[in-house]
């Protein structure tokens, strides 16, 4: 490596490291916004229009492949806005609705918060940490890097094929105990369970399907009667 690059290198990490201070302090001004805009919002309401949002945005979303920007962000407001939510305490009272102006805030507001938290906030942190930690290990900078990137970029622990197996794995082995306490066997319940979640992933974009057909199936009847009318 030539002098020069070499000297470039060391200052461009200087100021990285420099700039880590004002990036957490950025992220914590994100995250005190938010609180602030969601303790005033009701949480049903505010839960159900991210909820909405994430499954229009996957509507026709066939495999992972398939994915952009907007359905990773809309997954976001779901589980980001929840965690806000589980955190501060809502003011009373609260606003009775939630304006298109407010939402797009929060939006804008939560992108920017995890677009800071995957690029610039690691790019500074491991250049302050070379610079001022005497036991920097690169192992468990790495190590870190990796946990704080799932945390903010991976939902739930397995694909959603495997969730029945899971499920009989962890409560088959109970099920005496379930129909002694609830009167429900462990098969009855997992049943249960996995239609909460087939209609979380697919009861919109269904509701959609069946909606179409039913104006197909009645449109020519309609058209009908409107004839015969006249």
């Amino acid at each position: 490596m030539d002098s020069t690059h070499e000297h470039q290198q060391k200052k461009t990490q200087q100021e990285l490291a420099e700039r880590y201070p004002k990036v957490v302090s950025e992220i914590d001004n994100i995250v005190i916004k938010i609180a602030n805009i969601v303790k005033t919002l009701p949480p049903k309401q505010l839960l159900n229009k991210a909820s909405k949002e994430m499954m229009i945005h996957h509507i026709g979303i066939e495999s992972e492949s398939e994915v952009k920007f907007d359905q990773t962000h809309s997954f976001r407001m779901v589980d980001y806005l929840q965690s806000v939510i589980s955190s501060v305490k809502s003011e009373c009272p609260l606003n009775t609705e939630i304006s298109e102006d407010i939402w797009n805030r929060l939006h804008d507001l939560v992108d920017k918060l995890f677009t800071i938290l995957n690029t610039e906030y690691h790019i500074c942190r491991t250049a302050y940490d070379k610079k001022n930690n005497l036991n920097y290990d690169d192992g468990f900078d790495e190590f870190y890097y990796v946990a704080q990137m799932c945390w903010c970029n991976v939902r739930m622990q397995r694909y959603n094929c495997h969730q029945e197996r899971y499920f009989k794995d962890l409560l088959l082995s109970h099920s005496d105990v379930l129909y002694e306490l609830f009167s429900i066997t462990a098969i009855q319940l997992i049943e249960q369970i996995l239609k909460i979640q087939d209609n979380f992933q697919r009861g919109l974009g269904n509701a959609l399907v069946d909606m179409k057909k039913f104006i197909e199936n009645k449109a020519p009847d309609i058209l009908d009667h409107k004839s015969s009318a006249i």
